[in-house]
């Protein structure tokens, strides 16, 4: 059996659905590395190997905020009964990354902050971790032995790299520059 760390916005349903059917796979939400290992424990759940999916930043952003545009219209905040459909249907991408990343307003009056953390964050450990990207994903298929479908996928009405401006690179690229490194992602395009 195998334990995937599920990194927001990157493939994780579409695993997960695959590893609940074919090993019951216990597991749901995002847990870090560290985190899941001890959930595994708790569980008695035997693992071969520990895998994750990795994307590139750049368009991982773009993906975090056409999701939180599409799943603020239903979403009231639960501590403040507050609508929160006005920012993410008005904000811009780059209205966006200013406000969450630039003024740090990644707190629990939005949902989702989690989305917002470095992918390298969430491999908390030594352990050997096999790393796939998004990018390949016939590689993760091949890996895991099956066809898979694409769930939760956000339909993009341009490219990724259009929602940009030199303004919005620089600011995912401060913010991400381990996960560009670590995850060997170009730092440009």
């Amino acid at each position: 059996m195998k334990l995937f760390i599920h990194i927001p916005k990157n493939a994780g349903i579409s695993i997960k659905d695959f590893l609940y059917t074919k090993y019951q796979y216990p597991f749901e939400g995002h847990f870090t590395c560290q985190q899941m290992k001890a959930k595994a424990l708790l569980n008695n759940y035997l693992y071969e190997d520990i895998f994750t999916i990795c994307r590139n930043p750049y368009s991982r952003m773009v993906s975090v905020y056409l999701f939180l545009k599409i799943k603020m219209r239903t979403y009231t905040h639960y501590k403040h009964t507050m609508d929160l459909t006005i920012p993410f249907t008005y904000y811009s991408f780059s209205h966006f990354i200013k406000t969450f990343l630039c003024l740090n307003n990644c707190n629990f009056d939005y949902m989702n902050t989690y989305m917002f953390l470095p992918q390298h964050t969430w491999l908390d450990t030594a352990d050997d971790v096999k790393i796939f990207k998004i990018e390949n994903f016939s590689k993760i298929e091949n890996y895991l032995n099956t066809k898979l479908p694409h769930c939760n996928k956000i339909e993009y009405k341009q490219t990724w790299k259009d929602y940009y401006d030199e303004d919005t690179k620089k600011i995912i690229l401060a913010h991400y520059e381990q996960d560009f490194d670590k995850l060997k992602y170009p730092s440009s395009f």
